[in-house]
């Protein structure tokens, strides 16, 4: 008995921290599959098995990895059911990992189902891969997911399997760190503005249009800080390594998670978990991360946004016992313990 667990991201996303550390939660019995799917991605990997498929001198080889990969990747796909058909248990850690439509004995992590709310988003190739990959997932025994909201969405998609709410994990160590100047200055990030810090993709529903709008209208006394691809304004961070991003939390004012859509929002998680207020859409999922410790606005409406963010800049304070709850219930520790659960629950592990 055992647990195989099957990727195609391993780099430095949520999904690919999130893999990391799923596999570090279960090493003692849990092996990692790491599909490599195109031709830019990270070629090998320390803590997992790299599949590698045919890779073109031209373009990504996305096309030909994921419309042939019972070609392209037959030997470990061989493998994987032969030892699936001794017993183990598989795990997809998200749902854009195609998977193997004959084994149902299997869980997969469902982030979010951005692209069946907006399908216009996405190439037509993509939302047909991901619906193709839903519409086997919706037969398998298990899924999990992070939040009561988007289990109820997974329901509502008619998946037939058991959902089971897991805890999402904190990749760092995140905590309040006091002296917010020394911090600035270390930095290299001026001590006499407030800090509006900003942490996303690109992707259109995290709605970068509103954060540029805010920050040009909000006044010279707020900074941007963006960990991301550049808005052309503010500071931009493209890469941070841990230890950074949670200075970056320590010496911002207020984070701005003006998202039009999240399976989860990890930055928000974070944030709170150092103590840092948080202003968010008024999305359902939030409310349920943050509570009362947030304040929400329209998403579409630069006004609110601005409104929300000075109020906050001007005395709201996160809760230091729902900051610590954050730290606990968001660890290593418990998201490890709750995955031992999870897999015993399955009958992964005895």
């Amino acid at each position: 008995m055992g647990v195989l667990q099957i990727t195609n991201v391993v780099n430095n996303t949520s999904i690919g921290k999130f893999s990391k550390t799923l596999h570090a939660a279960s090493s003692a019995f849990s092996e990692v599959y790491y599909f490599r799917i195109t031709r830019q991605a990270q070629k090998t990997c320390d803590w997992a098995k790299t599949c590698s498929g045919i890779y073109l001198p031209f373009g990504s080889s996305w096309f030909i990895n994921t419309r042939f990969r019972d070609v392209t990747f037959r030997t470990y796909l061989r493998e994987i059911r032969k030892k699936a058909k001794g017993g183990e248990f598989i795990h997809y850690t998200s749902q854009v990992v195609i998977p193997i439509r004959e084994i149902s004995y299997a869980t997969v992590t469902v982030h979010d189902l951005y692209f069946a709310e907006f399908p216009e988003n996405f190439d037509t190739s993509f939302v047909r891969l991901v619906k193709a990959n839903i519409s086997i997932y919706k037969n398998i025994e298990h899924i999990n997911c992070f939040s009561q909201t988007m289990a109820r969405n997974i329901e509502n998609l008619g998946f037939a399997g058991k959902i089971t709410v897991l805890p999402h994990p904190l990749f760092e160590d995140f905590i309040p760190i006091r002296n917010k100047i020394e911090i600035r200055k270390e930095l290299g990030l001026p001590v006499d503005r407030k800090i509006i810090l900003s942490i996303s993709t690109a992707e259109k529903r995290k709605n970068l249009r509103i954060v540029k709008e805010v920050t040009e209208r909000i006044g010279d006394d707020y900074l941007l800080v963006r960990v991301g691809p550049s808005i052309g304004l503010g500071v931009t961070y493209n890469q941070v390594d841990g230890y950074t991003l949670i200075k970056l939390y320590n010496a911002a004012d207020v984070l701005l998670m003006p998202s039009l859509f999240e399976g989860y929002g990890v930055p928000v998680i974070e944030a709170l978990a150092c103590e840092l207020p948080v202003v968010a859409s008024d999305l359902e999922v939030f409310h349920e991360i943050a509570g009362n410790n947030a304040l929400y606005f329209d998403p579409h409406d630069a006004n609110d946004v601005i409104r929300t963010v000075r109020e906050v800049v001007s005395g709201f304070e996160v809760d230091k016992s729902f900051a610590a709850g954050i730290r606990e219930n968001h660890s290593f520790r418990k998201f490890s313990e709750s995955l031992l659960t999870y897999y015993r629950y399955t009958g992964a592990i005895a």
